[in-house]
């Protein structure tokens, strides 16, 4: 190898971290002084069965289908957790950067039903810098 040159075959030039999302490292070695980067943006995907209901479109993220309101653009999924999937997105009316939080099977037992009226609830209250506001909820179908 000609000297001054350094071998890339492995590396990705992310022109734009906040288009990344910081994941863990492949079979969970990590690399001293490296950071693993995932590039996945939200796929526009058919609606279930076929079956698109209107103001709607279909996306899919981290293996979760979204169905959103026709308003807000996806861009990529930031997080994950024991009880869904969330992307980020713009709204485009406003213009606005939104976060979108998939709640999984939130009406298919009581206990997770309440605990997410728990959360959304107080949230549509308080007005905070430090405190993300709930914006909208999109019930599914």
């Amino acid at each position: 190898m000609p000297q001054g040159k350094i071998p890339c075959e492995h590396h990705v030039v992310v022109p734009d971290l906040e288009m990344a999302t910081l994941v863990e490292a492949p079979n969970g070695v990590k690399r001293e002084g490296k950071h693993y980067y995932s590039m996945e943006m939200a796929t526009l995907v058919e609606a279930p069965n076929g079956v698109k209901r209107e103001g709607k479109h279909y996306y899919s993220m981290w293996q979760t289908l979204f169905e959103i309101d026709t308003k807000y653009v996806p861009i990529k999924p930031i997080g994950r957790g024991g009880y869904g999937v969330v992307c980020s997105s713009i709204n485009r009316e406003t213009n606005e950067k939104v976060a979108i939080k998939k709640i999984n099977n939130v009406f298919e037992n009581c206990v997770d039903a309440l605990r997410t009226l728990r959360e959304l609830k107080p949230l549509g209250h308080i007005r905070h810098e430090n405190v993300i506001a709930l914006k909208d909820v999109m019930m599914p179908t």
